[in-house]
């Protein structure tokens, strides 16, 4: 932006964005004032806007910049400039009006940031309280920037780096005590004030949050003694109740590390149990709200304290008292209120796990017996519910992620006890709604039923056959519904005791014509299909599976239950003994599918997206077609395969699809996969078929770029990658392949925008590699393959980037003379020198990539990749690795421009010593990710 705009310019923009009537002035004036914001005259200019302060808005734009500008661009300040910017925002917010809320949010955000950005200003919250702390009419503004700046300790968009964090953490604990004074003169002065107390809650809150408040006179501190009287208060306001909340929570989680807050733990603790009553009471009058926070701070406790219970049950902070507040909750009305402590059973179920004590074990299992009951009542729909729960309600998700918390803690109480719990419950007078909750629960825990339980699960079977679903509209759908799951849940014990096999089988067929019940009656009979498929009674069904098949697009099934029961046939079909047999019923099932798909290949009339998921929709076809091939073709990879002749009768159909669609992504997608599972399942018999497809995807590819092709390639190379005859062949088609992945991926943005070539094209790299490496080195493209390799190496897009990095691990996965304990052979002996040409061009930047990945570019989490590159480069040639390294790391700042330190002398030459002294990249990952921290 230049020249320097006026302020009258960026004035007469603010009005056009708030006030014009015009949609595209409106547009116009947006666009301008976000470059504005980018440029360096922000700065300035919204210094002069905040001294105005005439117009709110054009105030609230103000500190709004000036927050962002120090963010995002704090380096086109030079320091000298640093300490009246200090003062100018100091002066600012003196100035505003407590009410101007957004405005002061912003300033103090930007006070905030420039403290922990500005390291000469070394006493700022000292500064602070000196200033603003003796005037009451400036608590508002004191108390909004005291509880922004730790929050913004932990903001990711400053990045300040773990030193820097560490500094300032320390820092703030040092000046606490002069924090804690003003949190109570603000209290003791204005204690009848609950939004004031409010605001209190939430600055102490943020101080917790960071670490920051030490283990000492908190605990007898006016402010937990104030907070605790406003959580048993009943006519305290809710917005002060829930940030009373907010504020114990954060201490609670804090409380985890004993060590540091040990005294402050047992306090709470001791406070926390008093509360039971009080939640007892909002439970009464289904004051829901508040039923959440205590739901909330019962849970933090335990979640906090989950080390005693597991080490030192029912002692000290271990003490199963909590466990009964938490067990208080489930019988709340509101399964919001139960659903709050779900994330705690999942922790205590895994550190069980791990234990594996069943003594332990049993100590927990009558708390769990508790959930699990309570959560029977909670997933009843209403007794007036029509029909089956949709799956965009609420509660649908509810009943599902209960379902997911009973399979993960059920092994706890035992499956056969609690199934012949539940099976108490069950008697003729229930109303349908409360059987059908109480098998709901049993359908989450079938299938950890053992297969030799011969009294329960039969009697249950027994009820569903004979009882609930005879016939299958004898009462509420969902009641029918549910029993239908409960088969599919049974699949393993149906398979152990096949005389229910038949039974079970002939009310799933029924059960398909029924609307409301065709979509699982499918789910189900793929689950039992698919666990049973060798069983001679299933052979027996397999001419009624064909005719159910040849009819579904009569019923009213969705595309995913016709694909289930497609794959349901498929399945048993592909165990069929007689390879004649096999063959036509394949081709019958491919049958049903093709013709209505080779019809639409001559319709000429263009495909809408109206059409899509319709019969007018290929891809409806092709998944269908997918799932006779992929079940129903049995893996062979050597030796003739019976059912080439009608894959070989479906290729002609594969490429009219490609040749016809072959502009539409998803079509070709559906259809890639289609050949993928036909190219898998056939093996070495797919060869004759070789050559038309590899010169069809070519011809293809370089005219649309679908990156399905380089993914159908891979497998290729996967499967004929061991045949000499066909790996010249493969080369060429990964020659031809490349030449425009990296013409398309070398645009501007290009490796951003097309994640997915990325994530195949070196998905097809790694392949060959792993098939044959010599050939693949020789080739022209391994230079500006490791090249873009190189350049994609900082792709965020997780999938890619495994793929990147895999791919890069196996190129230096090489045996060296120095290493091998045997002489290598003359292709050993090539393949290295062909690698370590590759590396002394490209190892440099590799490694500065890789440096720049931990830096800045990749998120922690994918900190793995990077070790195991680091550690295939290390094994490959760890002297040259190491001074690249050491002069990567020279490279890097170690000084912010706010004079803030990033990584120290030391730090850096621990971090080249570790990495480079390492012999598992399972060593390496750690220190990457101490490392990542430094610059983040």
């Amino acid at each position: 932006m230049d020249p320097a705009p006026t302020i009258e310019t960026v004035l007469h923009a603010l009005r056009a964005l708030y006030h014009s009537p015009n949609t595209l002035e409106k547009e116009q004036a947006s666009k301008w004032l976000e470059n504005f914001q980018k440029s360096v005259f922000a700065w300035s200019i919204a210094d002069q806007l905040l001294a105005h302060r005439d117009d709110p808005e054009a105030c609230y734009f103000a500190a709004h910049t000036i927050k962002t500008k120090i963010q995002h661009h704090f380096y086109e300040l030079p320091g000298t400039s640093h300490h009246s910017l200090r003062d100018s925002l100091l002066n600012h917010i003196s100035s505003c009006d407590s009410q101007t809320s957004v405005v002061v949010t912003q300033l103090s955000l930007a006070i905030a940031d420039l403290a922990l950005l500005m390291a000469a200003w070394e006493n700022a919250v000292a500064d602070l309280l000196t200033k603003f702390a003796p005037n009451p009419a400036s608590y508002p503004v004191l108390l909004e920037i005291l509880t922004v700046l730790p929050e913004e300790l932990m903001n990711k968009t400053l990045r300040i780096g773990a030193n820097r964090r560490a500094e300032v953490t320390e820092q703030l604990s040092k000046t606490f005590e002069g924090v804690h004074q003003f949190l109570v003169a603000c209290l003791s002065g204005y204690y009848t004030d609950q939004q004031l107390c409010g605001r209190l809650f939430k600055c102490l809150g943020s101080w917790f949050s960071v670490g920051a408040v030490p283990d000492g006179e908190i605990r007898q501190s006016p402010l937990l003694e104030a907070l605790f009287h406003y959580l048993m208060d009943l006519s305290s306001q809710s917005t002060l109740h829930e940030a009373a909340t907010d504020c114990l929570c954060s201490a609670l989680y804090k409380c985890e590390d004993m060590t540091r807050y040990g005294h402050l733990a047992q306090s709470l603790f001791e406070r926390i149990m008093n509360l039971s009553s009080t939640y007892a009471q909002c439970a009464a009058q289904s004051d829901t709200d508040r039923c959440l926070n205590f739901a909330r701070i019962f849970t933090e406790m335990a979640e906090s304290f989950l080390e005693a219970l597991i080490q030192f049950p029912n002692k000290g902070l271990g003490n199963f008292s909590q466990l009964e507040l938490i067990c208080s909750t489930l019988d709340n009305e509101a399964y919001e209120v139960t659903e709050i402590s779900f994330n705690f059973w999942y922790s205590l179920s895994e550190h069980l796990y791990q234990v594996d004590d069943t003594s332990l074990n049993s100590q927990f299992s009558p708390y769990v017996q508790k959930l699990i009951l309570a959560l029977c009542k909670h997933v009843q729909l209403d007794q007036d519910h029509d029909g089956i729960l949709e799956q965009s309600e609420d509660f649908y998700d509810f009943r599902l992620r209960t379902s997911d918390l009973i399979k993960d803690v059920i092994f706890i109480v035992s499956s056969t006890k609690l199934f012949r719990e539940l099976l108490t419950h069950l008697n003729p007078s229930l109303t349908w709604n409360v059987t059908e909750s109480y098998l709901f629960v049993m359908t989450a825990i079938a299938g950890n039923m053992e297969p030799k339980e011969d009294i329960i699960v039969p009697h249950v079977i027994n009820l569903v056959l004979t009882e609930y679903c005879n016939p299958p509209v004898r009462h509420h759908a969902a009641l029918t519904f549910t029993c239908i799951s409960l088969l599919g849940g049974f699949k393993e014990w149906i398979k152990h005791n096949p005389q229910i096999l038949n039974p079970a089988l002939q009310l799933l067929l029924s059960c398909l014509r029924i609307p409301k019940l065709s979509n699982m009656a499918a789910t189900s009979l793929d689950l039992i299909c698919t666990e049973c498929m060798e069983e001679k009674q299933m052979m027996d069904n397999l001419p009624t599976l064909l005719q159910v098949v040849k009819d579904v697009d009569s019923f009213h099934i969705t595309t995913d239950g016709t694909v289930r029961l497609i794959k349901a046939a498929a399945v048993i079909l592909s165990k069929f003994p007689n390879e004649q047999l096999l063959c036509e019923g394949i081709r019958e099932l491919c049958k049903y599918q093709v013709v209505p798909l080779e019809k639409l290949v001559e319709d000429s009339s263009s495909l809408s997206s109206k059409d899509r998921a319709t019969k007018k929709d290929p891809g409806f076809w092709l998944d269908r077609l997918t799932s006779v091939v992929r079940y129903g073709v049995p893996a062979v990879k050597n030796g003739h395969h019976p059912c080439y002749q009608v894959i070989a009768e479906l290729w002609a159909t594969f490429a009219k699809v490609c040749n016809r669609y072959q502009s539409d992504v998803k079509t070709i997608e559906k259809c890639c996969r289609c050949i993928r599972f036909a190219i898998r399942n056939l093996g070495g018999s797919f060869t004759p078929l070789l050559e038309p497809l590899v010169t069809l995807m070519v011809s293809l590819y370089s005219q649309h770029l679908h990156s399905c092709y380089l993914y159908l390639g891979a497998i290729l190379v996967d499967v004929f990658g061991a045949n000499c005859h066909c790996i010249k062949g493969l080369l060429h088609m990964t020659e031809a392949l490349a030449m425009p992945t990296f013409e398309l991926l070398s645009k501007p943005n290009g490796l951003v925008l097309h994640s997915d070539t990325v994530d195949d094209f070196f998905r097809l790299c790694l392949r060959f590699l792993q098939r044959d490496r010599l050939v693949l080195l020789s080739s022209s493209i391994t230079s500006p393959m490791l090249k873009c390799a190189i350049a994609a190496a900082t792709l965020q897009h997780r999938d890619a980037n495994a793929s990147v990095m895999r791919f890069l691990v196996e190129m230096f996965n090489v045996p060296s003379p120095s290493s091998s304990k045997k002489a290598l052979n003359a292709e050993s002996t090539t393949t290295y020198t062909l690698v370590a040409e590759q590396l002394q061009r490209e190892g440099p930047v590799l490694v500065d990539t890789l440096l720049q990945c931990c830096v800045s570019a990749l998120p922690s989490s994918l900190m793995i990749d990077v070790a195991d590159v680091f550690m295939s480069l290390l094994t490959f040639d760890r002297r040259s690795v190491s001074t690249w390294l050491e002069n990567s790391l020279k490279s890097l700042p170690t000084e912010s421009t706010g004079g803030v330190v990033t990584a120290t002398a030391q730090q850096l030459k621990n971090f080249h010593s570790g990495v480079t002294s390492a012999t598992d990249a399972r060593d390496i990952t750690p220190m990457l990710k101490d490392f990542l921290i430094l610059y983040r």
